[in-house]
Order: C-alpha cells, then structure tokens, then sequence
C-alpha cells in the first residue's frame, strides 16, 4: 500500500509542476491582453477567456495586489499614480523571542512593551504601498493600456486560472 502511494504521489507531483508552469505562462500572456480588453472601460472584466482546442479556462484578475515600496516608483508608470495608493503595514510579534520570563506582563503592556523590556528584536515589520479602495476598477480609465502594462510589473495583483463551470 505504501509503495503504491508512493509512487501515486511522484507520477501526480510531475503533473502538478507542469499545470503550475503552464498557468504561470498563460497569466504572463493574458495579462497584457486583459489590460488591452479593458482600456478606457469603466467596468472592467473581471477577467478574459483563453481557448483551447475545445476547451477554455477564465484567467480571472482580482483587485488583490502586492505592494511596492516606495511610492515614487509609480511616477514612473504615470505622473499621480503614487496618490492612488496608500501606506499599509503589519508588525508581527515573533514570540519565540520574546523573554519568556515577564511574557504575560509584556504582551498586557503593549504599548509600552518593546523599549521597557528590551524586545525589539522581536519585532518584524512589514511595509507597503498598496492600492487604494476602487483602484483595481479605475486603472482601466485612469492608465493607458501601456501604463497598466508597466504598473503590473511593479504591483502584480493576483492572478487565478479557473477551469469550474468552464467546458
């Protein structure tokens, strides 16, 4: 039984990397298109249909993106771009350095907690720029199809490819 699953799971895990990379091909391909699809519309698709021989899946586009650094990249893109994003950021607390003698009293101080008890190195920043609420929708009338390709190297959303309901 062992062995069978064993071998179940190499066959699979070799389908699995190539499904992988041929989605990653296919995003890198739909996305200049769905950028052109979309120039100047109001209402964008919310993705674009890429065909096969009698198939076809959605590369679907969502408003979720990573984020950019600085800011002053996006001029780059587009003279004002910088403004459709914001700073957003998230500290972590990596408990495993925490001193574990005092930890309750630590985390109950909070706002004090990093300069009273010497635990700075706990601390992990994460720091970004994202875009604002309805940017996801405006850039196909803000950007030109250029720009919206230019700006997806920058601050890639994610991207799905979605075979369900598909035929």
């Amino acid at each position: 039984m062992v062995a069978q699953l064993v071998n179940t799971i190499r066959e699979y895990s070799q389908y699995k990397d190539a499904l992988e990379g041929a989605k990653k091909q296919l995003t890198s391909l739909a996305k200049p298109a769905f950028n052109k699809a979309n120039s100047g519309l109001a209402d964008p698709s919310s993705g674009i249909v890429a065909k096969g021989d009698g198939h076809e899946v959605l590369v679907s586009v969502t408003s979720y993106y990573s984020g950019v650094n600085d800011p002053a990249v996006l001029e780059a893109v587009a003279p004002g771009l910088g403004d459709s994003f914001e700073r957003k950021y998230s500290i972590t607390i990596k408990s495993d350095k925490l001193p574990k003698q005092g930890e309750e009293s630590l985390l109950a101080e909070l706002v004090e907690l990093f300069s009273r008890h010497n635990a700075t190195d706990a601390l992990e920043v994460k720091d970004s720029y994202v875009p604002k609420e309805g940017f996801h929708v405006t850039r196909h009338v803000d950007l030109t199809e250029e720009q919206n390709n230019r700006l997806d190297k920058l601050a890639k959303c994610r991207v799905a490819v979605k075979v369900k309901g598909r035929k």
